[in-house]
Parts: structure tokens; sequence; C-alpha cells
């Protein structure tokens, strides 16, 4: 009979028990849960008050699980998940977060040894799949927008007099000049400012200040980025483990969410519009003739808190 040394059967021991445990958690199946989530600046009731809605509402609750970002109740069944989904919705504040998902049943002691289940994907375990299209165009138009204004300013600070500047197409501008003379001395004086446009002169003292091709492309995949940044963000506010978030194409995204039930929930968090900007304030402005609509060239008006009127320049800083 064909032996081996005795330390080649405990290597094998090592190798096999570890990962017997660590494939435990597979074992251990999927609960219905529903996460309550507050967002910053909302305030929802303690844990303790909702579970005292649930048991009025006669609901089975099979237990409970509180973190920093809010609690999740487990449920005996997906019946029960959806009464109180129903029921917290109601109930709760409007900008609260409810969010149906499935979670693991794998007990305490295997979390804290860092075992977990595999991630099984939406075609096994179920979810939500959405493909987001990024408004590109919405970029390339909001540039132009800021950077009008920012042209008015700079000519305005060489001394070289336009009669207008608007927007003729999707990517450029058109600046009128005073004299054909002024245009050409315009355009290189603007060529050296904004390298990312293509400046030429027209007949009759008009400039046509075109966004270039690698300009618009590299606006564009910033956007796409940058969204793809605040998605994620999103969806760790879901409390969502495993996520797929890729760039698909030159303006969509996917997203996919493994265990998540809530559609509607996770299109209203993840979809929801964010632009934070900066505007200087003219505190030149006369506030008067701003509320009658007589706003100063390159201004808009604004209201903040408490309802108090801001005239603010249109340029970014």
């Amino acid at each position: 009979m064909t032996r081996y040394p005795w330390w080649k059967y405990l290597i094998i021991l090592l190798v096999v028990i570890p990962a017997l445990l660590y494939a435990l958690p597979n074992f251990y199946g999927w609960h219905a849960a529903v996460e309550v989530r507050a967002p910053i600046g909302t305030i929802i009731p303690p844990v303790t008050t909702l579970q005292g809605w649930l048991q009025d509402a006669k609901i089975p609750v099979s237990s409970v699980r509180s973190d920093a970002r809010g609690s999740t109740f487990f449920f005996p069944n997906d019946n029960a998940q959806g009464l109180a989904e129903t029921l917290l919705q109601n109930k709760l504040p409007a900008n609260a977060q409810v969010i149906l998902s499935q979670m693991s049943a794998e007990p305490d002691w295997l979390k804290s040894i860092g075992g977990k289940p595999v991630n099984l994907g939406l075609d096994l375990r179920g979810g939500v799949y959405l493909l987001l299209r990024v408004d590109t165009d919405a970029v390339i138009k909001h540039a132009l927008e800021q950077d009008s204004g920012s042209l008015r300013t700079f000519l305005r600070h060489k001394d070289l007099q336009y009669l207008a500047v608007n927007t003729t197409g999707p990517d450029t501008l058109a600046i009128e000049m005073a004299s054909p003379a002024l245009a050409v001395e315009a355009q290189k004086v603007i060529a050296r400012q904004y390298p990312d446009y293509a400046v030429t002169v027209q007949p009759k003292g008009i400039i046509d200040v075109t966004i270039t091709p690698d300009a618009a492309k590299k606006m564009k995949d910033d956007a796409l980025q940058q969204a793809i940044v605040v998605i994620r963000n999103r969806i760790d506010e879901l409390g969502v483990s495993e996520s797929v978030i890729q760039r698909q194409g030159v303006e969509h995204i996917a997203v996919q969410l493994p265990g998540v039930q809530d559609t509607q929930r996770a299109k209203s968090i993840i979809g929801s519009t964010a632009q934070l900007e900066f505007k200087m304030v003219d505190d030149k402005a006369n506030m008067a003739d701003a509320l009658k609509g007589q706003l100063p060239p390159g201004t808009a008006l604004y209201y903040g808190l408490h309802n108090s009127p801001y005239v603010l320049y249109t340029v970014r800083c």
C-alpha cells in the first residue's frame, strides 16, 4: 500500500479546511431586508420607534441591525418585506431612504473572520440593471454659456469694442466686433487666452470661436468620469455591495445592483441631478432695478436663504 509522508496530509488539511470554512456563507441563503437611511439634514425616529410601528401593524421582523448609516430590518418572507416597505415609506419623511434588498443570512461569527457569499450577479440573484446616458452635449452648451460671459469681460479689459456675443451652433460662438480691424486684433488675443478654441475671422468683423475636437472630447470624457464618481457615491448610500459601474461607449454608464429590488427608489437616488457652481456677487448692482428685471450685463438674479435676492455674475469663478 502506497503511503505519503505525514506533512503532505497536513498541507492538504490546511488547504481544504479553510476552503470549506469560507464556503459556508453560500449555504445560509439570503434574507429579505428593508434598509432605512437618513440623508444629511434628515431626522428620522429612533429604531425602537420603527420597530413599534412594525409590531403594531403585525409585521413579523426576524432581526434588526443598526450602524452609522441607518438601520436594516430582516423579515422571514418577501410578503412581510413588501408590507414593511410600504408602512415605513408612508410614516417616514419624504426624503428618507427606504430600500428593498436581499442580504446574506450568514452568522456574525463568519462575517467577523471575513466570510461572505459569492456574488451571484443579476442573472442568479436578481437586482436592478440601469443603463444611464450622460448628456455630454449639455456639457459643451454649458461651457459655451459660461465662456461667452468670460469673453465679454476679457474683451472689455483689452479695450476691444464688441457689439454682440451669440451662440450660433452647438459648439460655436460668434463675436460681432465694432470694425474688421478690431476683429483681427481680437482674434489674436482670444487665440492666446483660450487655447481650447479655434478662432477665425469672418467678413464684416465677425469672429467665430469654436471648441476644438480635442477639447470637446476631453470635456465629455471628464463629464462621464465625474458622473461615474457621483453614481458610485450614491450607490454607497444604498449600501449595495458588489455593485458594478462601467462605462459603455461614448456617453453611457451601465449600473448593476445585485439584490436591490426597489427599482424606482434606486433610479430616484442615482438619477437625481446635482451641480455645484461658484459665482461672484455683484455688490455694485442696484437691487431695486434688479428686482424689476433691469440687470447689468453678464449678471443674473438669484434667491438664497430666507428668499434673499442676490445679483451674481454668470461667469464661473
